[in-house]
């Protein structure tokens, strides 16, 4: 089962899979989302992704640490 923990604004915090691993979420002071890291259990990191959004709050650019991106 997939557990949620969320922000006082209902923003999702922390997501806990069944496989163990946990999912972080942070936020821009306007409310984006920001930065996502999936962790397993040991502290390893499986998956991350930081956003950035262009003037109209449109995701402009994700980085993802180790993978190039082509448009």
């Amino acid at each position: 089962m997939t557990t949620f923990t969320y922000t006082p604004r209902g923003q999702k915090l922390k997501e806990t899979k069944a496989n163990g691993n946990t999912v972080d979420y942070t936020y821009y002071l306007d409310g984006l989302l920001k930065h996502q890291v999936e962790k397993k259990s040991d502290g390893t990191i499986v998956n991350e992704h930081t956003i950035e959004y262009n003037a109209i709050a449109r995701p402009g650019s994700k980085a993802t640490p180790g993978a190039t991106c082509t448009r």
